[in-house]
């Protein structure tokens, strides 16, 4: 189920990767991830 919404989260976020709101919401959210899912936050941001 975690890596399911992982790789929605993913997807989703791509797309805005480069959008200031965006990058807060990462702030927000990572702690619910894992430390691979927050590299991957990391590379978006």
């Amino acid at each position: 189920m975690k890596q399911i919404k992982r790789k929605k989260f993913c997807i989703l976020v791509n797309p805005v990767a480069g959008d200031g709101k965006t990058t807060k919401i990462f702030t927000k959210i990572q702690p619910l991830f894992d430390t691979s899912s927050v590299q991957s936050v990391k590379y978006f941001s």
